[in-house]
């Protein structure tokens, strides 16, 4: 399937929302500094070829977008279409010298759910090798019909930087889900579809030079 994938995003306007991230020195990089270098994804809501990227213009966020990301649930509808997943693992460009986290995420979509039917939009992140992860997760009840667009800034306790100067992949897990066991005989579907049709999520980066004071008073 080919895939288009509209011109996006400005990155979040503030960060430093605590006292902890004024410790940290926000850099500002060219963003012709910060590429994607290779995108791998796999899964049922993303086959092969069906995953496109970009890198918002000023270098502070990029965008996955997908084709066909639907889940479904009904009377009349397998099982297995009740649940998608999809697996994006992300080698980004950061010159040396730099850390970097995912801070924001936005994802757009359409729920189209009967009474008593539930829906839930997942999405969990973290870095090669590295054990801590953040976790957003979005719920549906129906009866809805309607586009939705939803905004999440990971709390301070959940962000996950990269190693300094490391080239680690960022793994970002996603999954929609319909659940109409409460009545078997309504239908539901939950999609994350962007105005013109395509499927995407928007991460802001945030990024600290080494040697900065981490959130946790380590110096990196």
């Amino acid at each position: 399937m080919k895939l288009s994938i509209s011109a996006l995003l400005a990155a979040s306007s503030t960060l430093l929302t605590t006292n902890a991230f004024a410790e940290i020195e926000l850099a500002q990089l060219d963003p012709s500094q910060v590429t994607i270098k290779s995108l791998q994804s796999s899964g049922s809501g993303c086959p092969f070829g069906t995953v496109s990227s970009t890198i918002a213009p000023d270098g502070k966020s990029f965008v996955l977008g997908f084709d066909e990301y639907i889940a479904e649930a009904g009377p009349d509808i397998s099982r297995r279409e009740n649940r998608k997943n999809c697996q994006i693992t992300a080698v980004l460009g950061i010159p040396n010298g730099y850390a970097f986290t995912l801070a924001d995420v936005n994802y757009r979509g359409y729920a189209d759910l009967d009474e008593h039917v539930m829906a839930q939009q997942i999405s969990t992140y973290f870095f090669a090798g590295e054990r801590q992860e953040a976790r957003l997760s979005s719920a549906f009840s129906g009866p809805i019909s309607e586009n939705y667009q939803i905004s999440d800034r990971l709390g301070l306790s959940s962000l996950v930087w990269s190693s300094c100067n490391a080239t680690e992949p960022v793994v970002i897990k996603s999954e929609i889900k319909v659940d109409n066991r409460r009545n078997r005989d309504n239908s539901g579907l939950i999609t994350l579809d962007t105005i013109d049709g395509k499927l995407t999520h928007s991460y802001g980066l945030m990024f600290r030079k080494c040697g900065d004071v981490s959130p946790t008073g380590e110096r990196i």
